[in-house]
């Protein structure tokens, strides 16, 4: 009966310390792309509107550092910075680390420019943003 009792406690206590709640509570972040556990609604600013995507060459920011493939140069230790200020060591299962601003868009590769979203959230995020910077 105490074991069960004590092993609750333990939970209780760990919890909040392998999942910080400011990292998945609704306003926890600074952007209008905050993580929260709801489905990301993309902004409807554009809906009903005359807009037209952006010029595809933006895909090729030149603020982007590139391989010789082409591909973006990530930074693994902004990750892990981003990681270690949420309280993590690596990304919980079912979440990914976003960029607010994708790197093909111009965004940085920085701390600041991330946040964690469930894996659905950042496919919907990642629809989105191909609508709205032109990809």
């Amino acid at each position: 009966m105490k074991t069960w009792i004590f092993r609750l406690l333990i939970i209780a206590l760990v919890f909040p310390l392998v999942f910080p709640t400011n990292a998945f509570s609704k306003g926890g972040g600074r952007s209008r792309h905050s993580s929260s556990l709801k489905s990301y609604k993309a902004p409807k600013s554009h809906v009903g509107s005359s807009y037209t995507k952006p010029r595809s060459s933006i895909n090729y920011h030149p603020s982007v550092k590139r391989d010789s493939k082409g591909r973006i140069i990530r930074s693994p230790e902004a990750k892990q910075a981003f990681l270690k200020s949420r309280g993590l060591k690596k990304v919980p299962p079912g979440y990914q680390v976003d960029h607010k601003i994708p790197l093909w868009a111009g965004g940085s590769d920085t701390p600041s420019n991330m946040q964690l979203l469930t894996n659905a959230q950042h496919k919907a995020k990642t629809k989105a943003d191909y609508q709205r910077y032109g990809r």
